[in-house]
């Protein structure tokens, strides 16, 4: 059985070894089942459409920022075709078609707060309707081992954190370590990690998935050698586990931004990784939503969000969405913040907010200093309060020992 661990920043020790789119703003909540879908291609329903293709972890985060952008003078439209994050890449590079089905988002008639999104579906011109931006939680040479073509630009977002998870139920399972994940993921019923060796109750991914990807890199097993239950996306992997009849024996793994959506029915686990001594929550604790030892490097499973875009760089509508994405183009008018707000509010870390960072997926880890910081900012976003060392700030004058004010603090 694998040990639990106790609470604190730290976790504990261990014992045994998306997408979407805001389309027009607050429409009705539901599609009728028997209604045919309205053509993505609509351009008085969908105005300034932007199509998304790609990675399915990023989708919560987009919705929220698909919603804001139906609020803007202009309006501009993400149409989401989300499967898996190698998807992402190959749309561009291919220059596919995206055919089936795209998500777009509008507000929750409901939601008093105003930020909540519904998922509604549009039919996609398959002649005619091609991504925009490919999006993928890693990068190109995590996907197919090559080297970026020619006439490909890849840019970065905001960092993502992938999460082992367990049903809520599940009070007894806390941690898990780099040498059981491999056990379990790449050995299946062989691991004998007890109570993990039933694997139709073992949840994974599949090869392309940018989540199992990330994952594979911290515990040693190729992504296309992972035992347990294949899923198309995310959403559907949370189904899966929490459909299997014994909680105890279900484990799986999850982006953190939908996590964060589904904290009343799992449990994320604090981590080992190799050459490590203790297990750390992506979090400050297992109830926090801080990402402070994600921020930190404590947690490792993380990376930056890539987006693919034909061109040596971004153009046109493409880079409208990444420099919304990035937080170098305001999402909400006057408040050139939102971004923060929005991905903090997402499970998601800007890059702002980072204090380490990676050269590749998987890499080592090495300080990192943001041009402008945002960690402070973040920190009030999630918490509703900053540490001591956050003073607020209209300038530079409120600042001392060689800070600046940058985001409303000195820094």
């Amino acid at each position: 059985m694998i040990s639990k661990t106790s609470t604190g920043r730290s976790a504990a020790a261990l014992g045994l070894g998306v997408l979407a789119l805001a389309g027009a703003a607050r429409m009705a909540q539901a599609q009728d089942a028997g209604a045919a879908l309205p053509n993505c291609n609509d351009a008085t329903m969908f105005p300034n459409p932007i199509y998304l293709a790609g990675s399915s972890a990023f989708e919560p985060a987009a919705a929220k920022i698909a919603v804001k952008l139906a609020e803007q003078a202009t309006r501009y439209t993400f149409i989401y075709k989300a499967t898996a994050s190698c998807d992402g890449p190959a749309n561009i590079r291919d220059k596919l078609t995206l055919a089936g089905t795209g998500d777009y988002f509008v507000l929750d008639p409901s939601d008093p707060t105003n930020t909540k999104a519904v998922t509604k579906q549009c039919s996609l011109d398959a002649v005619v309707t091609k991504a925009d931006v490919g999006v993928a939680d890693v990068s190109y040479t995590s996907c197919f081992s090559d080297t970026l073509p020619a006439g490909m630009a890849e840019s970065l977002g905001p960092v993502q954190t992938m999460l082992f998870i367990v049903p809520k139920m599940n009070t007894t399972m806390t941690a898990i370590s780099a040498e059981q994940a491999a056990a379990i993921w790449g050995c299946g019923t062989a691991g004998a990690v007890s109570p993990y060796i039933d694997e139709t109750a073992i949840q994974q991914r599949n090869a392309t998935s940018g989540t199992q990807i990330m994952v594979s890199k911290y515990i040693g097993v190729p992504a296309a050698a992972f035992k347990g239950v294949a899923n198309a996306t995310g959403g559907a992997l949370v189904t899966s586990l929490l459909a299997v009849t014994d909680f105890s024996k279900a484990i799986g793994f999850y982006a953190a931004d939908g996590y964060d959506t589904k904290r009343a029915t799992l449990t994320s686990l604090a981590f080992r990784g190799f050459n490590q001594d203790k297990a750390y929550y992506a979090d400050s604790t297992a109830s926090a939503t801080d990402k402070k030892n994600t921020r930190d490097g404590h947690y490792q499973i993380f990376g930056p969000l890539h987006l693919f875009t034909t061109g040596t760089a971004p153009t046109g509508v493409a880079k409208k969405a990444i420099d919304w994405i990035q937080g170098t183009s305001e999402i909400v008018a006057g408040k050139p913040l939102s971004f923060v707000d929005i991905e903090a509010g997402s499970g998601l870390v800007p890059q702002c907010a980072m204090k380490v960072i990676r050269d590749t997926d998987g890499g080592f880890l090495k300080p990192y200093k943001p041009p402008v910081s945002c960690s402070c900012y973040y920190e009030m976003v999630v918490t509703n309060s900053s540490s001591g060392e956050c003073v607020p700030c209209m300038d530079n004058s409120a600042c001392t020992g060689g800070k600046t004010c940058q985001s409303n603090f000195c820094e």
